[in-house]
């Protein structure tokens, strides 16, 4: 399904915010389902749309901050399938095929939204906890 309503997408900047935020089949969960390396590749449509205000369902907040805020971090994913391997693990690896430039976007894109009023109190406590546990340290790796 998610494949199918992205084949032939190869140019992440001609998307439409409209169908990134009902992809796939108007649940608006892509960013959630995609591979590492699409996560990466439809990330800056995401949140370009994102900061223009333009996405009613798709999550960018959540999906770059859940495994790194203080209540899931140390949350077992599937402790049939994965063993030990916690939601922090799980987002670390995810996130691992990011440069240090992308990470200080992401980083840059927190900054803008903890300064808005687009957001709610939660979603700013998620994104402070994810600055303190990862992102600001990956984002001071870069030269």
């Amino acid at each position: 399904m998610l494949e199918e309503e992205f084949k032939g997408k190869s140019d992440w900047r001609a998307l439409d915010a409209g169908f990134i935020d009902q992809a796939p089949n108007g649940y608006g969960s892509a960013l959630s389902f995609f591979s590492d390396e699409a996560f990466r590749f439809y990330l800056p449509a995401y949140l370009l749309a994102d900061l223009d205000d333009l996405l009613k369902q798709a999550d960018v907040v959540f999906a770059l901050t859940h495994g790194f805020d203080d209540k899931s971090r140390g949350e077992r994913i599937n402790a049939r399938r994965y063993g030990e391997r916690t939601w922090f693990e799980h987002a670390r690896h995810k996130f691992a095929v990011l440069n240090a430039e992308q990470a200080k976007a992401i980083v840059a894109y927190f900054r803008y939204k903890l300064a808005g009023d687009t957001i709610t109190d939660f979603q700013k406590s998620h994104i402070r906890e994810a600055l303190d546990n990862y992102w600001a340290a990956r984002a001071a790796e870069a030269p």
